[in-house]
């Protein structure tokens, strides 16, 4: 037998444990199919487990290890929104409905003898209404449409349950008998804002009195005042329903006095209505006052006359005449007067109401000047009264206002003395001077004849032949009968009227 070399041996060691351990490495591998080396069956070998599944040797379960360390500020748990409230809408109210009728619609007539339709409207539903019509038709006797009149309403609004009452004077001629029907249809709107906001409610009648006529056509009057009760003021018309014992309606009117620009808090104005085709006094009555509030704007352009030296005058037979005198108190100039006289008997009643008449066209601050009743309704000199009272309102002028005042007026020439003879009374002539640049129209004299105590007994006017037309640096004659002075008076004083 061959021996071999150190290096040869060493050599054929080293390749037999490689094939040694060659096989053995592929006997171990998992999930193979390789045959058996040398001879052996190979065994499966477990699966080594995962690397972090690691057995500790007291058998408990592993730790799993810990997370890094984190290097963010950890932030404050941000609050969340509420959800959004929502504000809950209310219902919309449903609009009440507007329900207006026509009730006791009767067909009379004027004192000239056109046919007058009258009537009630009356609110019947739930709400406040405004913006009062009615339609009418009349009807003949052939079935045809004859005239449309128009409807003149008392109030401007109505609450609900309240009526007020309505009148149309036929235009076209037809007799009252040709008349075979009305048709009548009331219309209304929900009351707004602004028209309750305008209208006023603090006012009310009293001091109601009937004189009466029984010439043709027989009239009765009814006299009475409205006073303001509240804070404002306004301008006021009074309407007035006559009814018969039947409840029938008889008479519809509006006051036809001269009304004052204004009723302020705390005043009366008076008004009388004349009801026409009868002498009785109705039997049943019902007033409505037609208001409006006065802004602070109106009301300053308004001033108040201060009244002096009243006297009332009676002639046998016919009614009282009211004189005297009013005084511009403000520090304006003031035109467009109103005159208002009542006479108040023992019991508050208002037993005559009447107008009158200023002379003059303008009065500048502190001016004076005289007035005149004009008729009072259903007076005579028996009329029993306790007291009389006077007002008269102004507005301030306007500069067109001044312009075509006339002020450059002077009687010259005159002569005052009685006529003689039988019946005598005193006479007054004169001229009319015009001082002024430019002509006049209208100028009117007037004459105040004043007692030795200065008291105011009488006021005339007098007429131009000229129809008070006088041309600059002219002048025109004038006459003023005195019919019942039947002596000189201890003084008198003139006053001139004119526009140019």
């Amino acid at each position: 037998m061959r021996r071999c070399s150190r290096t040869q041996c060493r050599g054929r060691a080293f390749t037999l444990l490689f094939v040694l351990l060659m096989a053995a490495g592929c006997g171990g591998a998992t999930g193979t199919t390789g045959g058996a080396v040398g001879g052996v069956t190979p065994t499966a070998t477990a699966a080594p487990p995962p690397a972090t599944a690691l057995v500790t040797a007291t058998g408990l379960p592993p730790t799993a290890p810990a997370p890094p360390a984190s290097t963010n500020t950890p932030l404050a748990p941000t609050a969340t929104a509420p959800p959004p409230t929502r504000t809950p809408v209310p219902p919309t109210a449903t609009p009440l409905p507007v329900l207006v009728e026509t009730r006791n619609i009767v067909t009379t007539k004027s004192s000239s003898g056109q046919p007058v339709i009258i009537g009630e409207i009356a609110n019947v539903g739930q709400g406040e209404v405004g913006e009062l019509k009615v339609i009418l038709a009349v009807i003949d006797g052939a079935g045809k449409t004859v005239a449309v009149p128009i409807a003149v309403i008392a109030v401007e609004s109505l609450a609900p349950g309240e009526k007020t009452v309505w009148q149309a004077t036929v235009a076209e001629k037809i007799d009252v008998g040709a008349i075979k029907e009305v048709q009548a249809q009331a219309q209304a709107t929900r009351a707004s804002v602004s028209l309750r906001d305008r209208l006023y409610k603090e006012v009310k009648v009293e001091g109601v009195s009937f004189s009466s006529r029984a010439g043709q056509p027989p009239t009765v009057w009814a006299n009475g005042r409205v006073l303001n009760t509240g804070t404002a003021s306004a301008t006021v018309g009074v309407w007035m329903a006559a009814y018969g014992a039947d409840s029938k309606l008889t008479h519809v009117a509006a006051d036809n006095a001269t009304r004052l620009a204004q009723l302020a808090p705390g005043k009366e104005q008076p008004f009388v209505i004349e009801l026409s085709g009868s002498s009785d006094a109705p039997v049943k009555y019902e007033f409505w006052v037609r208001a409006s509030k006065r802004d602070a704007a109106f009301s300053a352009t308004i001033v108040d006359l201060q009244a002096q030296k009243v006297q009332v005058v009676r002639s046998s037979g016919a009614a009282p005449l009211v004189v005297g005198e009013f005084v511009n108190p403000g520090n304006a100039d003031v035109a467009g007067f109103n005159v208002a006289i009542a006479f108040i008997d023992e019991g508050g009643k208002t037993v005559g109401v009447g107008s009158g008449s200023l002379a003059a066209n303008l009065l500048t601050p502190g001016e004076r000047t005289v007035f005149k009743s004009s008729f009072f309704s259903g007076m005579t000199d028996k009329t029993a009264y306790k007291d009389v009272r006077v007002q008269a309102q102004a507005m301030v002028a306007s500069d067109a206002t001044k312009w075509t005042s006339a002020r450059d007026l002077r009687v010259e020439g005159e002569s005052i003395a009685p006529t003689g003879g039988v019946g005598s009374y005193v006479r007054v002539n004169g001229q009319v001077a015009n001082k002024g640049t430019q002509p006049t129209q209208s100028a009117v004299v007037y004459i105040a004849i004043y007692g030795a105590d200065g008291a105011l007994l009488m006021v005339e006017q007098g007429f131009s032949p000229a129809g008070g037309q006088i041309p600059a640096g002219g002048s025109v004659p004038f006459t003023i009968n005195l019919i019942t002075l039947k002596e000189l008076p201890a003084k008198y004083e003139f006053f001139i009227s004119a526009t140019r």
